[in-house]
């Protein structure tokens, strides 16, 4: 690899740039070996790369030690739904609706769907991405051309059942405290819920945490 490498710079006296997606996956032990435990590998290479990095092990004590063997990080956070506060975030709102927009044509969702899609997602792309999918299979399983309010409650169901089979009975007790303070902490239950995305991480000049809105309703009732 490093002679491909240094050929291509030979040759087109370019620098070269990888980006590795799907090194968020893993679950945390995993990620902690490839991270810590292989940093020299991952980096050894004479290329710029950019490696996707697992939310939960950002809150880790392990992070710090990670962060030195890397000359960058760089945080994408969610949008926000709302702000801390719970007021709407009408800005983001709108920017969540202008990307549906750009992923899909005009008139294919109706008013209601995008909203409940859009305060579904909680401003997670890979949910809202997910969430439009499944309710356009079941526009087109009823034979129609226009995505309503019953395909996207029904996409929202899906899309909460498999959140909640994630989760263990003593991890409502602590999404609850988290739905009441919004407060990052580490720790390895938290580490778990930011990976499972039962926790959704979020900044606006401070970083905060909030409850998935596709459970909120449960941990309400907690």
């Amino acid at each position: 690899m490093a002679k491909v490498l240094d050929q291509i710079a030979v040759n087109y006296h370019r620098p070269v740039l990888f980006i590795v997606e799907g090194t968020d996956k893993p679950d945390l032990a995993r990620a902690r070996e490839i991270f810590l435990g292989h940093s020299t590998s991952l980096t050894e290479l004479h290329a710029s790369i950019v490696y996707t990095f697992p939310i939960g092990l950002r809150y880790s004590s392990d992070f710090t030690i990670i962060r030195n063997s890397f000359n960058e990080h760089y945080m994408l956070p969610n949008l926000k739904i709302k702000h801390k506060d719970g007021s709407p975030d009408e800005d983001c709102i709108n920017k969540i609706s202008e990307i549906i927009d750009k992923r899909m044509k005009e008139g294919l969702i109706d008013a209601d769907a995008r909203m409940s899609i859009i305060n579904a997602s909680g401003g997670l792309m890979r949910t809202l991405v997910q969430l439009v999918q499944r309710a356009s299979v079941g526009a087109v399983g009823r034979n129609s051309a226009l995505i309503q309010q019953q395909d996207a409650l029904k996409a929202i169901g899906k899309e909460k059942s498999d959140l909640i089979a994630i989760l263990s009975e003593n991890d409502y007790a602590m999404l609850k405290a988290r739905f009441t303070d919004k407060k990052l902490i580490s720790d390895v239950a938290i580490q778990n819920l930011l990976q499972g995305r039962a926790l959704l991480e979020y900044s606006n000049g401070e970083v905060w945490c909030d409850v998935n809105p596709l459970i909120q309703d449960l941990i309400a009732n907690v």
